[in-house]
């Protein structure tokens, strides 16, 4: 009777510690889990963050700063009758990009010209050509279409 005690003694110590292993395996498993969940979260977080920024930086030529009221000034619309009459024969391609942004630069003209091209995103009417001359990169002839 002892021997037969004494099995089940053991047999149960042994299922006893069985389940304290596999216990410890299961909250082990799921710590690493809920690790390796944080870490994506925060991977996440951060691409999410670096999108932002990159559109926020994608958005700064929208603003402009007036100096002479100290106000930074929403100027989305680059293609208005207002800003072409800014540009004046013989101005730099940089200072038209100041006013106008980026454009896109097309085949030349001429062999001593080349010609950047703005259009309107949302009104495809809307456009300004301007001819610049290659060895001075100046404005030498200016177009526009539809703006008002």
């Amino acid at each position: 009777m002892n021997k037969v005690v004494t099995r089940i003694c053991i047999v149960a110590i042994i299922l006893s510690i069985a389940v304290i292993i596999g216990t410890i395996i299961y909250f082990k498993i799921n710590e690493n889990k809920d690790t390796k969940e944080a870490f994506e979260s925060m991977g996440n977080a951060a691409t999410d963050f670096i999108t932002g920024i990159d559109t926020a930086n994608s958005h700064l030529n929208d603003f402009e700063y007036n100096y002479e009221t100290g106000e930074v000034e929403y100027n989305k619309k680059k293609l208005t009758l207002e800003n072409y009459n800014k540009i004046k024969i013989g101005m730099s391609e940089a200072e038209v990009e100041k006013i106008l942004g980026e454009g896109e630069k097309l085949s030349p003209a001429e062999e001593n010209t080349y010609l950047i091209n703005w259009i309107d995103e949302d009104d495809t009417f809307c456009r300004i050509q301007i001819v610049f001359d290659k060895n001075t990169k100046t404005v030498s002839t200016m177009l526009q279409v539809g703006l008002e």
